[in-house]
């Protein structure tokens, strides 16, 4: 506790300090019990002061702390209490007149009267944060602080909140608290009661909505004891106490039959927590380097040495922690080392608190875990579910640093660092290092990595151009680059016409893109010429493309029939000119034509849309013109006369501001610019008014379907970001698929929209993000000042269409930029998840302008879920050496910000049914009335899964486990509970295909009676729906069949109607739509039907795992 606390000035400090009892004081209150003792009587009196003064607590202090968003600190009480404990409290003079005083009174000492309703307050501007000093690595470290005791908030089922003082006695067999009411020896828990402790909102009294809104989730505790399961909710000052009460309750738990009531606590205490495996480990490290267990080591050896077992420690943080131990009273020279202070050292500078609270969670409250507990951890938390012992013994021989570990498979917190430190547990889905898209489609159905002005090193004005700059973009996977030729003194140059940037030769850009053209990808390369070139120059650029790139240059002439663009595995290792092309209007074919000269200004692209305005001509040679094959550079006249007519192979480029002007202004028009972009390539570039090389955002352009976004590529920031992440997956080929509803030919999407989204074949997620902690995160660039320290917190943005967009920030932790703990929670709703980015920069806290650090950009379909290490990078795109950020990552189906109403079931399954079907009728009445057919059957198909999730809710919530917990941490519950209950036997029977648990030998208590009603209510659920979802299949199948024949007979249906153009196109609009959602609901089933057969799995293998008999039906 701080012995510095501010109190309001209306608050009796007497009062306040009466809350908070010193371990000196409480000790001896602790031995109110002993006969022996003639000063217990006077304690008592003591305490029954207190509580008389605290039921007097001023009304003022409270509001205060329904301001702030946690528990104030109410001070140290040493000035209040002598440390022998004999001194009085003072108290107040005032004395209760009547019943209903001391009935006003009582209830002033709760934080929340139950009239009052506190502010909401929001995690995302929390801009302080107080960094603890308290270093926790194993069990023993937790039960001291418990030991120490901590001031927790008493949370009551009516909504009231009480502020008290916790501890555990010293001889670790009960836990007490400081009351205001009862009496003293009322207010204790012996941990020999105890059966099981949780973290989060699983009581009704952490639901409540007051209490949502004024705590973290991550800072409430819940206590279950006695033979009724009976509640104890608390919430901590911060998630660091309420893990702290968490890992070393769960060990108490696990050790329970080891400790007696009556015995000094320093005998009782286990020896496993004064020398384990760790310190072994630790100990013949150091008998290695210094040769003896009594020898010393210098500090440079000890250096080295702890660098050497973690990688991932900061030297400078090192030199830190030696510096504080050399400033204390020690036996050994300076700049040297005993064993128990190199143990020590490590322990404080390697040791993360989080992996260890990690670790309890699924080691059985150990500070180690086994095979078992290791599997149970990869499936839960990672969603790994291939796994087996097999497979988790030899990942623990791999990362786990001590013989002795190794020898009993156990992995330790230095080996499960390791192992998440990985990349084995990378964020970024390692499967997709590789190409795994279909690159068998049309070009126009793929976003393609693409660079502006490529030449340019910097600004558009007067900066260098360099052969240098296509060597970069080309390394990074670009498959798309721009050529700006010129006419040279006696060949052609490039650079930026009409500007001051330096000019290069042609002919070395040209050398250089062979050289580096299929580097880091062998899918087709376009190279955009922008020819300002006389026709002499135009001749030599002809010579020097067939010359210098050979073969791979494309010149195979178009068939005539073709309707679509070749795929990038018809065109690998293949370079393609794009410029303009001699469109001839007559049979006499010259040496050279004209074409039109592009003016790039917004007003006149704007101008040839609306006016259809000419643009000017200039000559071209034809032998240049034929070089240009399946990229024809299409004038913006041509797709305001042609639209979606135009032929695949024209590609037409717009300006960002002139893109953003039409979604403004002529939503027709972008619509019809989306739909030709399913079957033409189409380019959006950087703006001329950029000259500073600036960038736009590449998110709604990729939204619209443009293939072809160009950006400057030498500017780094948040643009680039987007577009490296953008195109990180399927190997980084340059290449990414389109989604699906942008490359279908009669989808209608509007990325603009800003309401709930139903989007066919596309499945929406809920993303819930907890950043936990960050790791030597360096000083902002420019900063040299050696004292100068930053002041950390986290932005987290979602990039995707209109709906999706959102952003986050976590606190700012102060003054820590070595390991600040954040510990906040976030969720994301992506309606498309397929298109959506998520961004996380670190940027520095400061009073004017916020300085960067470091980000990481990733795709959501990219993501792997659970705990994850993300390795930050700079600002120019490079990995910073030890510069972390560990989350923990979520991901489910659903993207409705609205929660499920409690209670109102039938509400609830209305809206889930109408948002699954989304059937549209066509209009045409044999159509419509196979139409009617398919919504019975959907509606059908929708209630059972709604079912089966709404039961699979209410078994988790039974279960007291978090949403996002799966069903073998569910059957780890039951089967901890039926353990905790004496005298009770549980199997688990096999019988009519359902994993059945039976009770014997015993009463099971409420609160497994009521998770095993629930299991089994889920059961018969998922049972329900294998049973009737196969005889929808086949309906389903059929109905599928009758459209396809349907389908192909369309235009005589819409003949026979005699519709009008308008609404034909949206009878054939609205019968893909319904072919899509058909297929997406097909999908679905079988995905359900797999899923509830291989949860059953699942339930027996956890089942067997903690330690549940299994039988068949006949053996029980």
């Amino acid at each position: 506790m701080s012995s510095k606390q501010n109190l309001p000035d209306t608050c009796d400090k007497t009062d306040a300090m009466a809350v908070t009892v010193p371990p000196a004081t409480r000790n001896s209150i602790g031995h109110i019990n002993d006969p022996a003792g003639s000063k217990a009587s006077s304690l008592e009196k003591d305490f029954r002061s207190m509580s008389s003064s605290l039921q007097d607590y001023n009304q003022e202090s409270l509001e205060e702390v329904s301001r702030e968003n946690s528990p104030t600190d109410f001070g140290d009480s040493d000035q209040v209490f002598l440390e022998n404990g004999e001194s009085q409290p003072k108290v107040r003079e005032e004395k209760v007149q009547s019943n209903g005083l001391a009935e006003k009174s009582r209830r002033r000492s709760s934080i929340l009267s139950k009239s009052g309703r506190p502010r909401k307050v929001k995690k995302s501007v929390s801009f302080c944060s107080m960094p603890t000093e308290r270093r926790v690595a194993n069990a023993r470290d937790c039960l001291a602080c418990m030991q120490e005791g901590t001031e927790l908030t008493k949370l009551k089922p009516n909504g009231r909140m009480y502020r008290r003082y916790y501890w555990l006695e010293n001889d670790l067999s009960e836990i007490r608290w400081m009351p205001t009411s009862k009496t003293y020896n009322k207010a204790k828990i012996l941990v020999s009661q105890i059966k099981e402790v949780q973290n989060g909102k699983n009581s009704e009294a952490m639901k409540n909505k007051d209490v949502e809104m004024l705590y973290q989730e991550e800072c409430m505790l819940t206590i279950l004891y006695g033979n009724n399961y009976t509640p104890l909710d608390l919430v901590a000052k911060s998630p660091d106490e309420a893990n702290i009460w968490l890992a070393g309750l769960n060990h108490l738990i696990a050790k329970q039959d080891d400790l007696s009531n009556g015995v000094d606590g320093a005998e009782q205490e286990d020896p496993e927590l004064k020398r384990n495996i760790r310190d072994r480990w630790l100990t013949e490290i150091f008998i290695e380097r210094s040769g003896s267990v009594v020898g010393v080591l210098p500090e440079s050896e000890v250096i080295r040495t702890i660098l050497g077992l973690s990688p991932a420690v900061d030297t400078q943080y090192i030199h830190q922690r030696l510096k504080e131990l050399y400033s204390t009273d020690r036996s050994n020279a300076k700049g040297m080392l005993n064993c128990d202070e190199f143990i020590s050292l490590y322990k404080d500078v390697a040791s993360r608190q989080e992996i260890y609270f990690l670790m309890t969670k699924y080691g059985n409250s150990n500070d180690y875990m086994n095979a078992e507990e290791l599997m149970l951890f990869l499936e839960t938390e990672q969603g790994i579910c291939d796994m087996s012992k097999s497979c988790c013994e030899k990942l623990i021989i791999d990362y786990e640093p001590s013989r002795e570990g190794k020898a009993k498979i156990l992995l330790g917190i230095d080996g499960l660092l390791a192992y998440l430190l990985s990349d084995t547990c990378d964020i970024f889905n390692s499967r997709l290092h590789a190409v795994t898209q279909d690159m068998d489609q049309p070009l126009s159905h793929y976003f393609i990595n693409s660079s502006h002005k490529t030449y340019l090193l910097e600004d558009q004005l007067k900066g260098p151009s360099s052969v240098a700059a296509y060597t970069r973009v080309l390394k990074q996977g670009c498959r798309y680059i721009e050529i700006d030729c010129w006419d040279g003194p006696t060949e052609p140059i490039v650079y930026h016409g009409r500007t001051l940037t330096s000019k290069i030769l042609f002919a070395d850009v040209i050398s250089t893109v062979n050289e580096y053209a299929f580097l880091s990808s062998p899918y087709p390369l376009i190279v955009s010429l922008e020819n300002h070139c006389c026709l002499e120059q135009q001749q030599i650029i002809v010579d020097i493309l067939k010359t210098k790139l050979g073969d791979k240059l494309y010149t195979t002439p178009i068939n005539g029939n073709t309707f679509a663009l070749p795929s990038p595995n018809q065109l690998k290792y293949k370079i393609l000119i794009k410029c303009k092309k001699i469109e001839d209007s007559s049979d006499i074919i010259s040496a050279h034509g004209y074409v039109s000269e592009e003016d790039n200004s917004v007003e006149a692209d704007w101008k040839k849309i609306t006016r259809k305005e000419p643009s000017k001509q200039m000559p071209m040679l034809r032998e240049l013109s034929d070089l240009v094959i399946w990229c024809q550079s299409s004038s913006l006249e041509q797709f305001a006369q042609h639209g979606q007519s135009q032929k695949p192979w024209h590609v037409t480029s717009m300006s960002d501001t002139l893109v953003h002007r039409l979604m403004e202004s002529s939503s027709a028009l972008m619509e019809e610019r989306v739909a030709c972009n399913r079957h033409c390539l189409a380019r959006v570039y950087p703006s001329c008014s950029k000259v500073d090389s600036s960038n736009y955002n590449p998110q709604p352009m990729w939204n619209c379907g443009f293939q072809i976004v160009a950006l400057n590529q030498q500017t780094q920031g948040l643009d680039t970001d987007l577009n490296i992440a953008r195109f990180k997956s399927n190997g980084s080929c340059g290449y990414v698929l389109k989604p699906a509803i942008l490359r279908q030919p009669s989808a209608v999407f509007n990325p603009e929209a800003t309401g709930p989204l139903n989007l066919p074949g596309v499945v929406p997620r809920v993303i819930q993000l907890k950043v936990i902690s960050g790791h030597r995160f360096p000083k902002p660039l420019g900063s040299t000042t050696k004292s100068s320290i930053i002041d950390p917190y986290v932005l987290i943005e979602m990039f995707g269409i209109r709906a999706d967009c959102a952003n986050f920030r976590t606190k700012t932790v102060p003054g820590n930029g070595q390991n600040p703990f954040f510990d906040e929670s976030f969720t994301f709703y992506t309606h498309f998840p397929e298109m959506a980015l998520l961004k996380f920069t670190v940027l520095d806290d400061e009073f004017i302008g916020d300085e960067f650090i470091a980000q990481y950009t990733i795709p959501v379909d990219c993501i792997n879920t659970g705990y994850r290490h993300i390795n930050l990078l700079s600002s120019a795109g490079n990995k910073l050496a030890g510069c972390t950020l560990f989350v923990h990552i979520t991901a489910t189906h659903g993207a409705d910000k609205k929660p499920m109403r409690r209670g109102n079931s039938t509400l609830n399954r209305l809206r889930v049914v109408k948002e699954a079907i989304a059937i549209k009728l066509v209009g045409i009445k044999a159509i419509d009335d196979t139409t009617k057919c398919l919504i019975n059957n959907l509606s059908e198909l929708a209630e059972l899964k709604f079912n089966v999730e709404t039961a699979l809710i209410k078994f988790k919530e039974a279960c007291d486990v978090g949403s996002v917990a799966n069903i073998k941490y569910c059957v780890r519950t039951i089967a901890n509970r039926a353990c905790n209950a004496k005298g009770l036997t549980i199997k688990l029977v096999k019988s009519s295909g359902l994993p059945t648990f039976i009770i014997s030998d015993g009463t099971p208590p409420d609160i497994l009676k009521k998770a095993l009603q629930a299991y089994l209510a889920w059961c018969k659920e998922c049972k329900t729906l294998i049973d009737n979802g196969e005889p929808i299949r086949k309906t389903l199948l059929e109905i599928q069949a009758l459209l396809r024949t349907i389908q192909s007979e369309m235009n005589s249906y819409v003949e026979e109607a005699n519709l009008s153009e308008k609404k034909s196109q949206k009878a054939l609009e609205n019968f893909s739509w319904n072919m899509r959602v058909l297929k997406e609901q097909l999908t679905s089933l079988d995905q359900y039907t797999e899923t509830c057969h291989s949860s059953f799995l699942k339930v027996i293998e956890a089942a067997q795992v903690n330690g549940v008999e299994v039988m068949t039906e006949t053996e029980s």
